[in-house]
């Protein structure tokens, strides 16, 4: 298991960006493979932990047209 910390600033916390953000939960669980994932916010910033099952998972979600988007 391989473990991602992602750190991010939140341009405008709105309901967009919660949209988004729950469709890339979504995603990465339902299409790659993701085994938990967990976020956290703090004014401006934001902190996620997600648990994969290997380093090829990661790099396919990470290279998905919608993720790059987003």
């Amino acid at each position: 298991m391989v473990m991602v910390i992602f750190r991010a600033r939140i341009r405008k916390l709105d309901d967009e960006y919660v949209r988004v953000a729950a469709r890339m939960r979504e995603l990465a669980i339902a299409e790659f493979g993701c085994i938990e994932f967990h976020a956290v916010s703090e004014g401006a910033e934001e902190v996620a932990l997600s648990y994969w099952p290997d380093e090829e998972s990661i790099r396919r979600w990470r290279n998905h047209p919608e993720h790059l988007l987003a």
